[in-house]
């Protein structure tokens, strides 16, 4: 997750990027894996007290060269296009994104574990998540502004992994 806030004289920009890539893994067979990213712009005329887009987007099935997210969450890089719609023009159109993250915090973890048990009912879940605070930069951009001049305002490297398990409770 990366946020990024801009602004020159009147002009306010916000860009807010998600990506994700998921590995799924059932109790036999191999994991799969599906990917997403998202992107949502938000552009303000101070001066004139006007909207000047909002526009958001996702993309999902990204490749390994469009999202690399290291194992460590000490970086991650995001290379791929969008395509976005425009709420204030109506126009749909592509954004190019080339980000990248850099941790910059130490890492945080957190793991619980759930069991419920009735007769004929169990229920096993467990959760594993780690975060680390991350800078963000790059570019977010159509044909002719790059949305994204400045570093990240906010931006984390996460993961997460959880599992449940059902036996009976029909």
């Amino acid at each position: 997750m990366a946020s990024f806030l801009s602004s020159s004289g009147c002009d306010v920009m916000e860009v807010f990027v998600i990506a994700s890539q998921i590995e799924h893994k059932d109790t036999s067979g191999p994991a799969t894996f599906t990917s997403f990213a998202s992107v949502t712009v938000w552009h303000f005329d101070n001066c004139a007290d006007t909207l000047v887009r909002y526009a958001y987007g996702t993309v999902s099935a990204l490749s390994p060269e469009e999202l690399q997210i290291s194992k460590k969450l000490d970086s991650a890089r995001l290379q791929t296009t969008i395509p976005v719609f425009d709420e204030v023009s109506g126009a749909s159109f592509d954004l190019a994104v080339d980000l990248s993250w850099a941790g910059v915090g130490p890492l945080g973890r957190q793991q619980t574990t759930t069991h419920f048990d009735t007769p004929g009912c169990i229920i096993n879940s467990h959760f594993q998540g780690r975060s680390r605070p991350a800078q963000a930069w790059g570019s977010v951009s159509d044909e002719t502004l790059n949305h994204t001049p400045e570093l990240s305002v906010s931006a984390s490297l996460d993961s997460v992994k959880n599992g449940t398990v059902v036996i009976g409770c029909n």
